[in-house]
C-alpha cells in the first residue's frame, strides 16, 4: 500500500460500513476495513478475492466524530412507516 491510511479515510470507512452493512464501528476498529478499501482501489487485491475484514470497536465509543463524519442520525418515533419514510426522504432504498 502506498503510504498509511488517513483519518479522511478512516471516516469514510465508517460511513461505508454504516450505510452499506449497517455496521457502526468505531475509527479505531475501521481503519483495517480503510485500507482494505485503499489496497482494492490500488489494484493490490484482485477483484474477485474473498477478503475478510473485522471491525473490534463499537462507534458508540466515538459518536461525536461519527456526527462530524456522517451527520445527524435520523431520530423518528418508533414506528415502522415513519421510519421507512425517513428513510425514502434521505434516499435510502428498504426491501
Amino acid at each position: 500500500m502506498k503510504g498509511p491510511v488517513t483519518d479522511e479515510e478512516i471516516m469514510a470507512a465508517q460511513k461505508l460500513l454504516g450505510s452499506t452493512c449497517g455496521v457502526f464501528g468505531e475509527p479505531a476498529g475501521v481503519t483495517g476495513t480503510a485500507g482494505l478499501k485503499k489496497l482494492c482501489e490500488q489494484g493490490k487485491i484482485p477483484a474477485d478475492a474473498t477478503v475478510v475484514s473485522v471491525v473490534t470497536g463499537n462507534g458508540l465509543k466515538d459518536v461525536e466524530n461519527a456526527i462530524r463524519s456522517c451527520g445527524e442520525p435520523i431520530s423518528i418515533q418508533g414506528d415502522m412507516e415513519r421510519l421507512v419514510k425517513a428513510f425514502a426522504e434521505k434516499g435510502i432504498t428498504v426491501s
